[in-house]
């Protein structure tokens, strides 16, 4: 793979930081098919095929609950078939979640939304028959509908359902349907909805579609990008499009001949299936102040022998097209990374968490990320040290089927922390959840303060560093150079003591530098220089009555240059500018 990160990266900080990691529902369902979000107060876990609900700091608050009773009443909800996804449409405030019905009867799409943005409240819920069974579903949130792709080859793949009307609770919304006749020749293969996290895309994008295509199927290795324009006032208008084909760099998406033979486990010939065919769960999109960005993931072998790690982009909006800003493959050691999400911040942070497994781990779970540093460089690297989650105690051997998709989202209260979950071995045929939140790397956040900001020429300064984020190095200035640094400390002090030997004006920066790296504060003229002087000042007569005359006296003493007088009373009432006013 040209794209090969063959080395962990090496960014380790105090300012990284695991929220929290609790134990989600165990499963014994192949495949479980883990995943959920976070909202304000709470995050929601789906698996096949009951939801939990927890506050954010962990505690349990209500489930396991069947996932079909948030479908109650409507079309195919006496089945509880599966394939959960759970969003946070956090501009609306509200939750989704959404289930399939048709492996023993007619085949729907059940589609729920909170009426409030407490997961544990009331819900309003739809269902809508489907033009071929609607396999492997996901869906994202746009500002003018939910959008859905599925596995369905020969049938409707292509959908879109009148958010506007879900989310004032109404009856009837509406759902516009497309096949796709740009479908990969891979077989299974499922078209990613692009789901829109922070601020709206501009008004009138239209919904957007994403996959990828590898040579070995036809035409090239590609990034295949969709747009369904929807027109709900006449539903007939809506057009469904392949719009772009962006050339990536090589990958090889083949890591077995069969579902059977992808990923290996410790101790046991069962191997468990990679999905290296298909975008995994989010493609994510964000608008920032200055820019459109798209991050995705998906499986590849990066060396020809089977050895699975994982391809991501970021893509930017250039005015006119998507186009690939930085790309990488992330495989540092010989272990296998499968099964990714990915995830991009409010600081231009990205976040990826995978499984991972080989011949000598058990299914584990972990992440690594990229820092707002190495972004700004579009280096196509994860330059985070990979993070443990979960290690896992077994391997599966009741099938080759595992996890199917997980979920990487970003907290919608503070835009920068990530949560993740998914699922580990801990026996050969159950899995357990993990549920996860953390923070990346970041720069020192650099502050300081002096003990005294009106100093004479002759008084000792002491500064403190009161930089967060674990700095190691410091490097301090004053944009006047004369100063003697004291008691042994040098401008690479954290503390340094210093004497001011200029009468003048001291702008102060102060550097300071973690793993991430450099990060600096600019005080201007934060330390004003002058002269020691004394002032005796009197009275006479000292003590006076209302309508009393008294005759005021200053003698300064010391310094250098021309006195300026300011005679002021507190309460206001009497001042003066006089040497000696009356």
């Amino acid at each position: 793979d040209p794209l090969w990160q063959q080395k962990m990266g090496t960014v380790r900080s105090g300012s990284r930081e695991i929220l929290q990691n609790f134990a989600g529902q165990t499963s014994s369902v192949d495949p479980p098919d883990c995943n959920g979000t976070a909202g304000p107060n709470h995050y929601m876990q789906t698996i096949n095929f009951t939801y939990n609900i927890y506050d954010k700091e962990g505690n349990h608050v209500a489930g396991p609950t069947p996932l079909n009773s948030l479908f109650s009443g409507v079309p195919g909800s006496g089945t509880n078939d599966g394939d959960p996804i759970i969003l946070y449409d956090e501009q609306a405030g509200k939750w989704m979640v959404a289930e399939f019905s048709g492996i023993f009867g007619p085949d729907y799409m059940m589609v729920a939304v909170s009426q409030t943005d407490d997961p544990t409240g009331l819900w309003d819920r739809w269902s809508w028959p489907m033009t071929g069974f609607p396999d492997y579903m996901k869906f994202g949130v746009w500002r003018d509908g939910y959008y859905m792709g599925t596995n369905t080859p020969g049938g409707s793949e292509i959908y879109a359902f009148e958010r506007d009307v879900m989310l004032a609770g109404g009856a009837n919304p509406k759902m516009v349907q497309f096949s796709n006749p740009w479908r990969p020749n891979s077989g299974f293969h499922c078209v990613l909805p692009v789901d829109n996290d922070g601020e709206y895309a501009p008004a009138g994008t239209p919904g957007m579609f994403m996959t990828i295509n590898d040579n070995a199927w036809g035409y090239a290795d590609e990034l295949w990008v969709y747009e369904l324009d929807v027109d709900w006032t006449n539903t007939n208008n809506s057009t469904f499009n392949r719009v772009q084909q962006i050339s990536v760099d090589a990958f090889d998406s083949n890591l077995g001949s069969t579902w059977n033979n992808n990923i290996p486990q410790p101790g046991t010939g069962q191997m468990l299936d990679g999905i290296p065919q298909i975008l995994m769960h989010r493609v994510v999109y964000r608008k920032f102040d200055t820019t459109q960005n798209i991050v995705c993931n998906h499986t590849v072998d990066v060396d020809g022998f089977d050895h699975a790690g994982i391809r991501w982009y970021e893509l930017q909006h250039n005015g006119t097209d998507w186009e690939i800003r930085q790309s990488g493959t992330y495989a540092p050691d010989n272990d296998n990374r499968w099964m990714g999400s990915i995830s991009i911040n409010e600081d231009r942070e990205i976040a990826l968490g995978y499984s991972v497994s080989s011949y000598t781990t058990y299914p584990s779970i972990r992440f690594t990320g990229q820092t707002a540093d190495e972004n700004a460089q579009a280096s196509g690297l994860m330059d985070v040290a990979e993070t443990s989650i979960q290690e896992g105690t077994s391997s599966q051997t009741s099938s080759n089927r595992w996890g199917d998709y997980s979920n990487m989202s970003v907290d919608p209260v503070d835009g920068h922390s990530f949560w993740f979950t998914t699922e580990y071995a801990i026996s050969s045929f159950s899995k357990g959840t993990r549920i996860v939140s953390f923070t990346l790397p970041t720069a020192p956040d650099v502050d300081f303060m002096a003990s005294d900001t009106l100093p004479s020429t002759s008084d000792t300064v002491y500064f403190t560093d009161l930089s967060t984020g674990n700095p190691f190095f410091w490097s301090w200035s004053f944009a006047t150079p004369n100063v003697t640094f004291m008691e042994g400390t040098s401008a690479g002090s954290q503390h340094p003591v210093v004497r001011f030997d200029s009468q003048a004006s001291y702008t102060v920066e102060l550097t300071a530098t973690n793993s991430v790296g450099p990060s600096t504060l600019v005080k201007t003229d934060y330390v004003q220089v002058g002269d020691i002087f004394k002032i005796t000042a009197g009275a006479s007569p000292a003590e006076i009555c209302t309508g009393d005359t008294t005759y005021l006296s200053a003698t300064p003493s010391g310094g250098s240059g021309t006195y300026t007088y300011y005679w002021y009373s507190d309460p206001p009432g009497f001042s003066d500018t006089t040497e000696n006013p009356m």
